[in-house]
C-alpha cells in the first residue's frame, strides 16, 4: 500500500481538501490521461475518511484501472457491479451496511430505473464520475444517462467529475458535467444556458458558436470549481513510456462463441500434450473472436456481431487523448484494419501501394493526417513517427520482437513528448494471456500451450 504522490497529484488532493473544508463538496478534476487521476482521488478519499465510495466509469476501465488501483494502493474493498440488473441490485443490498468499500459500475447501467434507485438509496459518501464526458449530452430529453446522473447527484453529498478532455466537441459539453456537480455553476436549464452563452448559425441554426467574451466568462466560472493538469506541464513527473490497459467485455454472443471454440480446441489434445505449433493455430482463432469475427476455412470473414465492439473502446481512447491528437492503431488481422480504417475515415495502411504508403507516412509525420491503421509487420521497422505519441494496440500477438518494434515507431529518438500505449484487451480472454506474455518476455509458445490447458 506504500506509494508516493507526484507534486501535481499532491496539488490536486490539496485543492479538493481545501474546497471541502469550505463546504464545497464537489469539483472537476480535469487532468489529462496518464497524470494519475484515479490514485489522486483515492488518496483524497482516504484522507477524508470516506467509507462508501461510488465510481462510475466506462466498462473498459472498471477492472483495468479502478479495481487494480484500489487493490494496490488502498485499504478499501473493491466491488464491481456487473452482469444482470437483478444481480447488481442484490449485491448492493448485500453490502448496504459495509464500510471501506469502493463500488464501481458503468454509466450505461444507470438508465435502468430499478438499478438507479438502488444506487440512490445506498448511502454513498462520494461519487467519482470517471471520463465524465460519457454523460456530456445536455439535452436530458434525449439522454437517459444524463438524466440519471442528475438524479444520482441529489443523493450523494460529494461529487467529482473526472476527465482529461472535458469538452471534446465544444464548450457546450461542459454544461451537463457542471450541472452534475452543482446547478450554481452554469445553471440547471440547458436551453437557458445555450441562450446566454451561444449564438446559432449554419443550416437551420444547428451550429452553435460562442464569442470570445462569452467563452472567457464561462471558463472563469468553470475554473472556479475545477482543477486542470496537462501532461506538458508535468512532464518531469511522468514516466517516459506508459502502458494503459482498456478492457472490452465480450457480448453474450461473443462469449458463447469464445467458450465453445476454446472447448472444441481442447478435445484433440485431451490425451496428450498441446504442442506449441498447435496452440498457436488454435489461439489465432480465439484472438479473432475477441474482435467479434473469425475467418472460416475459405478465409472469408464470419461476423459474430454486426458491429465490432472494441471500436467503442477505441473511440473512448480518442476522447481521452483528444480528437485532434494523432494516433497509430495496430492490428493483427486485415478485417480489423479495414473495419477500423473505414470507421476513422482513412485507408488501411497495409492495403496501400508502396508509393501510397510513402506518401501516407510523410503526411502523418509532417502533415495533418491524424490516424494511421496498420498491421505491425507492414510498419514495424525503420520508420520514425514521432509526431505522434499514442499507440493503440487494438489486438496483439505474442511475437515480442514485432510488438516492441511497432511501439518503437513512436517511442524513439526524436520523440519530445511522453508516449502512451493503449492495449484493448478482451476481459478474461486470451488477450490478457498474450499481454502478460509480452510484458514478461517469456517463452510465448509454451505459455500459450499452457493457456489452452487451463
Amino acid at each position: 500500500m506504500t506509494y508516493n504522490l507526484y507534486p501535481h497529484q499532491e496539488m490536486m488532493v490539496e485543492w479538493m481538501s481545501e474546497r471541502r473544508a469550505k463546504g464545497l463538496d464537489y469539483g472537476g478534476i480535469f487532468a489529462e490521461t496518464g497524470t494519475g487521476k484515479s490514485l489522486t482521488v483515492l488518496d483524497f478519499a482516504m484522507s477524508q475518511g470516506f467509507k462508501r465510495i461510488l465510481v462510475l466509469s466506462p466498462p473498459s476501465s472498471l477492472d483495468a484501472t479502478w479495481r487494480q488501483e484500489v487493490d494496490r494502493f488502498t485499504y478499501y474493498n473493491p466491488i464491481t457491479l456487473s452482469g444482470p440488473v437483478k444481480k447488481r441490485i442484490e449485491t448492493l443490498r448485500d453490502i448496504y451496511t459495509h464500510e471501506n468499500v469502493v463500488v464501481a459500475t458503468n454509466y450505461e447501467a444507470l438508465i435502468n430505473p430499478q438499478f438507479l434507485g438502488a444506487l440512490c438509496n445506498s448511502k454513498f459518501d462520494v461519487v467519482f464520475a470517471d471520463e465524465s464526458t460519457f454523460f456530456k449530452n445536455p439535452k436530458i430529453r434525449k439522454s437517459k444517462r444524463t438524466k440519471a446522473m442528475y438524479e444520482l447527484a441529489k443523493y450523494i453529498p460529494c461529487r467529482y467529475a473526472m476527465s482529461g478532455t472535458p469538452a471534446p466537441n465544444g464548450m457546450q459539453d461542459y454544461f451537463s458535467q457542471m450541472r452534475f456537480l452543482s446547478p450554481d455553476i452554469l445553471g440547471d436549464n440547458y436551453y437557458k444556458f445555450e441562450t446566454e452563452y451561444f449564438y446559432k448559425s449554419g443550416f437551420q441554426g444547428y451550429e452553435l458558436n460562442i464569442t470570445p467574451e462569452n467563452e472567457k466568462k464561462m471558463l472563469e466560472k468553470i475554473r472556479e470549481h475545477s482543477v486542470t493538469v496537462r501532461k506538458q506541464d508535468v512532464l518531469k513527473d511522468l514516466p517516459d513510456n506508459t502502458n494503459i490497459i482498456m478492457h472490452y467485455h465480450l457480448t453474450a454472443k461473443e462469449e458463447k462463441a469464445y467458450n465453445q471454440m476454446k472447448k472444441d480446441f481442447l478435445i484433440p489434445f485431451e490425451s496428450g500434450d498441446v504442442t506449441a505449433g498447435q496452440a498457436a493455430t488454435q489461439l489465432l482463432k480465439l484472438r479473432q473472436v475477441t474482435s467479434s469475427f473469425i475467418y472460416d476455412e475459405d478465409k472469408s470473414v464470419v461476423k459474430i456481431e454486426k458491429k465490432m465492439g472494441k471500436i467503442a473502446v477505441l473511440d473512448e481512447i480518442r476522447d481521452k487523448v483528444g480528437r485532434d491528437e494523432k494516433i497509430i492503431v495496430w492490428v493483427s488481422f486485415r478485417h480489423e484494419g479495414e473495419t477500423i480504417a473505414k470507421h476513422l475515415g482513412t485507408q488501411y495502411f497495409s492495403d496501400m501501394s508502396e508509393k501510397k504508403r510513402n506518401e501516407t507516412l510523410d503526411e502523418f509525420q509532417n502533415g495533418s493526417l491524424k490516424y494511421l491503421v496498420a498491421h505491425r509487420k507492414s510498419l514495424g521497422y525503420s520508420v520514425t513517427l514521432t509526431s505522434c505519441n499514442t499507440n493503440v494496440c487494438f489486438s496483439i500477438d505474442y511475437d515480442h520482437l514485432v510488438h516492441s518494434q511497432s511501439i518503437a515507431r513512436v517511442y524513439r529518438n526524436g520523440q519530445k513528448r511522453k508516449t502512451f500505449n493503449y492495449f484493448i484487451l478482451g476481459k478474461d480472454t486470451v488477450d490478457e494471456a498474450v499481454y502478460n506474455t509480452l510484458q514478461g518476455k517469456g517463452d510465448a509458445a509454451d505459455f500459450m500451450a499452457e493457456f489452452l490447458k487451463e
